[in-house]
């Protein structure tokens, strides 16, 4: 279960977040590990809308890039 302290943070995170990319689609944002990226390095969760950079959007979906990949192969690749 999420803690309140923990839901606030991830509410204050997304809320900047979607503030930077609405005063300009092209700047950077701030993943909540603390890196900048870019709007094309980033990776929004569906459910919870926080932009993630690559390594702790694997964290989060709970897989990696590969791994993913490998699970999902593109039709015609195999």
């Amino acid at each position: 279960m999420v803690s309140a302290e923990e839901w606030q943070s991830k509410l204050n995170t997304v809320y900047q977040q979607t503030k930077d990319i609405k005063r300009n689609p092209n700047k950077n944002t701030r993943c909540s590990c603390g890196h900048y990226i870019t709007p094309l390095n980033s990776y929004r969760c569906l459910y919870c809308s926080e932009i993630y950079c690559k390594e702790c959007a694997e964290i989060h979906f709970g897989k990696s890039v590969d791994e993913w990949r490998r699970d999902n192969p593109v039709q015609g690749d195999e």
